[in-house]
């Protein structure tokens, strides 16, 4: 008989393994209580969106942006270095 109640195991929800609840467990979680008590430390809140030329200094923001091109050049250890010129 499997225990029910905020004290089962994060197993009995549906689509919660035993590989998932170890993950899990890594967080702190073991039990639906603690599933259920868990609140994420921030929330980010992306309905308003600002263009970057909009950003004041002191704003958080995450940036969103397609990488046109990747340039290296060799450095004296014999591995690369990315180039730190920007492409407009």
């Amino acid at each position: 008989m499997r225990p029910t109640g905020l004290t089962a195991p994060l197993t009995v929800v549906k689509g919660i393994g035993e590989k998932n609840a170890e993950l899990l467990e890594k967080l702190g979680l073991n039990t639906l209580e603690d599933l259920l008590y868990y609140f994420p430390r921030r929330y980010d809140d992306y309905s308003r969106l600002k263009p970057i030329n909009r950003l004041e200094h002191g704003d958080e923001a995450t940036v969103l942006g397609t990488l046109k091109a990747i340039n290296t050049r060799p450095v004296r250890n014999g591995g690369s270095k990315a180039d730190r010129s920007r492409t407009h």
